[in-house]
């Protein structure tokens, strides 16, 4: 990974790479490539246990229209009969009502206004629907009306509410009604204790996104100026052609690595669409996810068969195909993803399953071997005559080009790989070093090259 990951920031590509564990090795990797090409400043860090070091990540920054946002965190709940679409449902209301009153979404703000009752989005979205519909004085004169007929209480903030949905079903609905804002009104108006049983598998994953530092790492508001850490999403990456090192720290918190992982795919996701929709000439874009079991979901089997026209190139680090299975819940689905890989880099693996897929997906070969055979009979009657037989054959056998145990016998950095066109390779991975420390080489005066240096560890 180090290697590749040192050619995409050389070719002058995007780059995002996804690490569960934290790889500092990694990490220092791709910034010191950095470094090298002379552009220190494209390296961005974002790591949940290091929020003071991190970027916040904007990741509900870019979209087109609501249901792109709510699929992205629908996407993250496990499917469990209707309450997946009744919880993206909810979450487009929620987006709706941002729309109209031109709040920009956060995780935060989403979280609240499902837990919490929508009474105050609700009035004002309705008042500002009414103040570009009727104008500002009209609709201010209509809805004080009304707010003194039905709310006594103008600090009850559901009556106050109720006041406002009455004066747009009296004097709005009719000529120019709006389905984003009837959503929200028709759950606000929702039984609450059903309401919250419906969205019961949503909110567990809505805390995990904002609890903590990831509040505002993931959240982040561009009006607090006393923070002063970067603000960046993955068009502002793109664009830039910057690098994006994302730790997720799943070794201490296995569950919101995961989600996390899974929000940024699905971002990622949402990018390729657009790419599609508006962008004729896309840009590439370099993927690399370390410990790909550990994010392995739907949105990353689309960014796999979709995504490759849109620019987005993934490099997969894997341990065993059980691992895929096990965070799949299927092995179909684990043969699915990778059987929208391309090009398969197989080291050293021990697993049964691994080596035997691999073997498998590597063509066969016709083997031949001479087979020679040599018989004497002596007769019963006659024991003095003897008798021979000599004979030779040639047999051809189909076998495996690499034997599944081979797979497991292979020396530290040395690979087979099938590449693109069924091409087979075995090689060894270069090790960059240098033939002398760090201190003399920083004393010499002609410091040995990169190339001539890269066996010498």
């Amino acid at each position: 990974l180090d290697n590749l990951i040192a050619q995409a920031i050389a070719r002058g590509s995007p780059v995002v790479i996804l690490d569960p564990k934290g790889d500092r090795g990694l990490r220092d990797a791709a910034r010191d490539a950095c470094i090298a090409r002379g552009c220190p400043e494209i390296f961005k860090y974002f790591h949940p246990s290091f929020p003071t070091r991190s970027i916040r990540l904007d990741m509900m920054r870019n979209f087109s229209r609501a249901t792109e946002l709510a699929s992205r965190i629908a996407a993250l709940v496990p499917r469990q009969d209707n309450f997946t679409e009744f919880g993206m449902m909810a979450l487009t209301n929620i987006l709706e009502g941002l729309f109209i009153v031109h709040e920009r979404p956060t995780l935060v703000l989403l979280k609240r206004y499902l837990q919490g009752s929508p009474a105050t989005l609700v009035t004002r979205a309705c008042s500002a629907y009414a103040a570009r519909t009727l104008g500002k004085e009209e609709a201010a004169r209509t809805i004080t009306e009304h707010t003194k007929m039905i709310a006594q209480d103008k600090y009850n903030d559901k009556a106050v509410a109720a006041a406002h949905i009455q004066h747009y079903r009296h004097i709005l609905q009719k000529t120019t009604p709006h389905s984003g804002l009837e959503g929200l009104i028709s759950q606000f108006e929702h039984d609450v204790s059903h309401f919250g049983k419906m969205i019961m598998a949503l909110m567990p994953v809505l805390t995990m996104l904002t609890a903590g530092t990831l509040e505002k790492l993931l959240s982040p508001d561009d009006t607090d100026f006393t923070d002063h850490r970067e603000i960046t999403d993955f068009q502002t990456i793109i664009a830039n052609g910057q690098v994006l090192y994302v730790g997720l720290d799943s070794l201490s918190d296995h569950m919101v690595g995961a989600a996390v992982g899974s929000m940024i795919l699905s971002d990622l996701t949402a990018y390729a669409g657009d790419t599609y929709n508006f962008q004729k000439k896309p840009v590439d874009v370099e993927v690399f996810v370390d410990e790909a079991a550990e994010l392995a979901n739907d949105k990353l089997i689309q960014l796999l068969n979709k995504a490759r026209g849109a620019g987005v190139r993934l490099t997969l680090a894997l341990q065993t195909i059980s691992d895929l299975a096990s965070r799949m819940d299927s092995t179909d689905k684990a043969f699915m993803l990778l059987g929208n890989i391309n090009n398969l880099i197989a080291l050293r693996t021990l697993d049964e399953k691994t080596q035997k897929f691999l073997s498998e997906s590597m063509n066969k070969v016709i083997v031949r071997h001479v087979k020679h055979g040599q018989s004497t009979k002596g007769e019963t009657d006659e024991p003095m005559h003897f008798s021979g037989t000599t004979s030779e054959s040639l047999e051809e056998k189909e076998v495996p080009l690499v034997a599944p145990p081979l797979l497991g016998c292979l020396p530290n950095l040395e690979y087979i790989a099938k590449v693109s066109g069924g091409r087979v390779i075995k090689g060894r991975i270069p090790i960059l070093g240098s033939a002398r420390s760090s201190t003399d080489l920083h004393d010499a005066e002609h410091p040995i090259p990169l190339a001539r240096a890269s066996r010498a560890r």
